[in-house]
C-alpha cells in the first residue's frame, strides 16, 4: 500500500518537473532547476542500483544500474542539444 503511495506520488513530481522543464511558459531559472532536480534524482536511483549490486555480488543489477546510467545520459545529452538548437533560432 506504501509502496503504491509512494510511486504516485514520485510520478506525479518527476513527469510535473519533466513537463515544467519543456514548458514556455515557465521561467528559464526555474526550468533549469527543475530539470537539476531530476537529473539528480535519476543519477541518485542509479548510484543506489550500482551500490547494491556490488555490495551484493550482483553482476545483473550492476549491469542494469550502468545500462540505466547510459541511457540518463544519453537522454540528457538529446535534451541539451534540442534546448540549444531551439535557442539559436
Amino acid at each position: 500500500m506504501l509502496d503504491t503511495l509512494v510511486e504516485i506520488l514520485l510520478e506525479i513530481i518527476v513527469n510535473g518537473a519533466l513537463d515544467a522543464s519543456d514548458s514556455k511558459k515557465v521561467a528559464m531559472p526555474v526550468r533549469i532547476l527543475l530539470a537539476a532536480g531530476v537529473v539528480l534524482f535519476l543519477g541518485a536511483v542509479v548510484g543506489i542500483l550500482i551500490w547494491n549490486g556490488i555490495a551484493r555480488g550482483s553482476l545483473l543489477l550492476t549491469i542494469c544500474g550502468v545500462l540505466f546510467l547510459a541511457l540518463v545520459i544519453l537522454l540528457a545529452v538529446n535534451k541539451i542539444t534540442r534546448f540549444q538548437r531551439a535557442r539559436r533560432r
